[in-house]
């Protein structure tokens, strides 16, 4: 089957349904599947990219998760 991409990117917005990541290369195709894993909260999710845009010289996604996060934790790491 395919590989999956892994790669270290930057949390720019969360919430229980979907995050906003920030990372160097090329912009993800749409609908193409994401394992996140955060470090900080120690958490593992799958998601799809919903959008991808190019933005100085990184690309910032946005991630729908399949499995929401628990709130409790998204506000706790704020």
């Amino acid at each position: 089957g395919e590989g999956v991409a892994s790669f270290s990117a930057s949390i720019l917005d969360i919430s229980e349904r979907g995050i906003k990541l920030k990372y160097p290369g090329e912009p993800k195709g749409m609908d193409v599947d994401a394992g996140v894993y955060i470090k900080g909260l120690d958490l593992k999710r799958t998601g799809r990219v919903k959008w991808s845009r190019s933005a100085e010289g990184a690309v910032i996604s946005g991630i729908e998760l399949t499995e929401p996060l628990p709130v409790s934790s998204v506000l706790g790491n704020r």
